[in-house]
């Protein structure tokens, strides 16, 4: 990553334009996240509670209860436009968990916009895909807390695009 940092400001001055760059996976991220941030380069982190199941991944940022911060405070508290990715196809649907597990981990230092802008808006973002989705999204009506309780159940889906009310 720091070989990409210094590759970047180079193009840069030599170009004068600025070069988009994102790193994808990023587990050890933290490390750099003050070079980052002045890069102003992008992280998209999977998979979102990292595990040293290799050796080439020894330097995570662990979380509770082993370290009091995580790599998404870390790289946010650097001003880092952070999302989370997956490394599955089935992954997807547990996003909004993935959320909420990184919200309490965070003790509060994470708002409810924050959340969804790592699961969604910073996502876009990162990958070059703002307004390509537009501002018809679909409504989701949650029973037993919001999209990050871990217990709520999806009741109904309201889907401007499609001209529908689902209810489950």
């Amino acid at each position: 990553m720091a070989t990409l940092l210094q590759l970047k400001a180079d193009v840069e001055d030599k170009k004068g334009t600025r070069m988009k760059m994102v790193f994808s996976g990023a587990s050890e991220a933290h490390l750099l996240a003050a070079e980052i941030a002045k890069a102003k380069v992008g992280v998209i982190l999977r998979p979102v509670r990292p595990f040293p199941g290799a050796w080439d991944n020894r330097r995570i940022m662990a979380g509770p209860p082993v370290t009091n911060d995580t790599a998404v405070t870390v790289l946010l508290d650097h001003g880092v436009t952070v999302a989370l990715g997956v490394t599955e196809a089935w992954e997807p649907v547990n996003a909004r968990f993935d959320a909420g597990w990184v919200a309490l981990e965070a003790a509060g230092r994470i708002s409810r916009r924050q959340q969804y802008d790592l699961a969604t808006g910073n996502l876009e973002k990162l990958m070059g895909l703002e307004g390509w989705i537009g501002g018809d999204g679909d409504l989701v009506v949650y029973q037993g807390g919001g999209a990050f309780n871990m217990s709520s159940k999806v009741v109904a889906v309201a889907s401007p695009r499609h001209g529908s009310v689902e209810f489950f």
